[in-house]
């Protein structure tokens, strides 16, 4: 027999039945699905991880200014760095040219030097470049992941992924522990990267038609500042688009952390 069912239990037991689905969660939970006999402790025992729910006190409040707030975040790390200030996303092409990777460390190393909370994809290219370099300089990093902890995606990064939850650094997600990498997911984790960051998003290395302009769209929704590193003017770039329309033109971390310290003096 199931015990006394708490607002927590009914949310992960919609959760994980539609894998982090959060339309389909939210069907559920209008429709006031019944919930059969015992499936809450056969559910109970699919977590091994830590987890945080959008009615607890340390569900983080700026997610609820997203349209779609996670019901759920799955965690495995340290989450006090969900709310240490000075948190930046990190953001740009999976395929980034040697010019993007020098840009990438550069920025990332006087960031971390500044005490500043790199997040990120941990995706190929410039996500896993901004990991790895805030890792190397003792800094601190947070991973928003598009699948579970047990189908982690891309497998090659599975190293910076062990690397962060074994460092001080945090990995999030808002799907179940056992579901499987969908293409769906990842444009959707992308608001969540935009939603935690509390200084900006920089962007470096970005194709006209980039899943990176999601973040960036989410960015400004939410008020926020994006910078961007500039390329070749004969490169398709997205960022050289962005500075046009206003973003801010970034070439060293100090353009960051000087704007930041203007913010706050005026």
């Amino acid at each position: 027999m199931d015990k006394i069912r708490t607002v927590n239990d009914v949310l992960l037991y919609f959760v994980l039945k539609h894998e982090g689905d959060w339309g389909k969660i939210y069907d559920s939970i209008w429709k006031k699905e019944d919930i059969p006999e015992g499936e809450l402790e056969k559910i109970r025992e699919q977590v091994t991880c830590d987890f945080v729910t959008i009615v607890d006190p340390n569900y983080p409040d700026y997610f609820k200014h997203l349209h779609y707030p996670p019901y759920i975040l799955f965690y495995k790390g340290n989450f006090a760095l969900m709310s240490k200030p000075h948190r930046i996303a990190v953001i740009g092409s999976r395929r980034c040219s040697s010019y993007g990777t020098h840009m990438c460390q550069d920025m990332v190393t006087g960031l971390v030097a500044a005490d500043y909370v790199i997040i990120s994809g941990l995706a190929k290219g410039i996500d896993a470049i901004a990991h790895n370099v805030a890792l190397e300089n003792k800094g601190q990093t947070i991973a928003v992941i598009g699948s579970g902890f047990n189908h982690f995606y891309p497998q090659e990064n599975i190293d910076i992924y062990n690397k962060i939850i074994n460092n001080g650094g945090l990995v999030v997600s808002e799907y179940p522990e056992n579901t499987s990498p969908k293409p769906d997911n990842f444009p959707a984790r992308n608001r969540l990267i935009a939603a935690i960051e509390d200084v900006g998003t920089l962007v470096i290395e970005a194709r006209r038609r980039s899943g990176t302009l999601i973040t960036v769209g989410e960015t400004l929704r939410l008020g926020q500042d994006v910078y961007c590193v500039p390329e070749r003017a004969d490169v398709e770039s997205s960022c050289n688009l962005l500075i046009q329309e206003g973003a801010h033109l970034a070439l060293t971390a100090l353009d960051i952390t000087g704007h930041e310290k203007n913010h706050i003096l005026y």
